[in-house]
């Protein structure tokens, strides 16, 4: 299923840019909490959210703000299982 969807740096970048745009214009908002775990990681030095937006459905423009709001730990563990899937799908 994965193997299908467009992961490539520049639909990366588009997506991103969107989602930015989207978060600017308050046409989505950032939760405080992550959507799977439910921790709450506050923000940054900068004071940038440590909540992500992880396009878990691909970066095609039908999916660019279907995205599940994450901490980092359960996005890495995301990343790693899709990568695994991508990888059994290649063998």
């Amino acid at each position: 299923m994965t193997e299908n969807l467009d992961w490539s740096p520049k639909g990366r970048w588009t997506a991103r840019a969107a989602l930015n745009r989207a978060l600017h214009k308050k046409k989505i908002r950032r939760p405080k909490k992550c959507s799977i775990c439910g921790a709450r990681p506050g923000v940054d030095r900068q004071g940038n959210s440590k909540i992500h937006g992880y396009h878990h459905k691909g970066y095609e423009d039908p999916h660019k703000l279907n995205i599940i709001w994450v901490c980092i730990s359960c996005r890495n563990k995301m990343v790693w299982a899709r990568k695994r899937a991508m990888e059994a799908n290649h063998d």
